[in-house]
């Protein structure tokens, strides 16, 4: 369970919970299974934060710092994450329906299991993050950075990734099912066991000699484009 004096000073103002943050950097704040939902933190820093089946259901995390946090079974429905850090957090099974996690930093952070349903992850930097058997159904991943990711198992059902980076990522059997992935980049990638149907939409997407596609995926017949020079990978900052 949560410190009750962890919660009652984080909930008395991020101002306020900085200030501890900056005056004893070494503390690891628990917050476990704390009710937090509707909190408004904004900036705050809760790098290490032990945040494991936390309720964070409508709150503002804009601009937070949750490096190394860690999220485990943490619900963040209807969430707003835009522009944080999440650089090494760890959010297995965290359930994200309907959240907002645009242009964030999550390189290295693990999404194993969790749930994005009409959530909103465009332009995010998931560069080596993990998200096996995720679910994104109907999420848009507009222009997100996934480069090296893991996605193993990963169902995409209905969800848009237009010109998404998965460079060297792992596809493997992901449901690509009524996906568009139109001009995503898979130079690299691996789709083995991948599972797609009529309305899978890979128009325009790149791939290259070291991409592993499904025996079903015919890049012809789907107008996919091939890069024959390794060197014009595209590669998101």
């Amino acid at each position: 369970m949560a410190n009750p004096e962890h919660v009652r000073l984080l909930l008395g103002g991020v101002a306020a919970w900085n200030v501890w943050r900056e005056r004893d950097p070494d503390s690891i704040p628990d917050l476990s299974n704390a009710r937090l939902n509707r909190a408004a933190l904004t900036k705050a820093v809760l790098r290490r934060a032990n945040l494991t089946g936390a309720h964070l259901n409508g709150a503002i995390l804009t601009e937070a710092d949750l490096t190394d946090a860690d999220l485990t079974d943490a619900t963040l429905n209807a969430s707003n994450l835009d522009l944080a850090t999440l650089t090494r957090a760890v959010l297995k099974r965290a359930r994200l329906m309907h959240a907002r996690v645009v242009q964030a930093n999550a390189t290295h952070a693990d999404f194993t299991d969790a749930t994005f349903t009409q959530s909103n992850l465009e332009q995010s930097d998931f560069t080596d993050a993990v998200f096996d058997r995720a679910s994104f159904f109907l999420s848009g991943l507009y222009m997100i950075n996934a480069t090296r990711a893991s996605l193993r198992g990963a169902s995409f059902f209905w969800s848009t990734a237009e010109g998404a980076c998965f460079v060297d990522a792992d596809l493997s059997y992901a449901d690509l099912c009524g996906a568009n992935f139109t001009a995503a980049d898979l130079c690299g990638a691996s789709l083995t066991g991948a599972t797609t149907d009529g309305e899978t939409f890979l128009h325009n997407a790149r791939f290259d000699d070291n991409t592993v596609l499904p025996s079903d995926i015919r890049p012809s017949a789907m107008s996919m484009t091939f890069v024959s020079d390794p060197s014009a990978k595209r590669r998101l900052p």
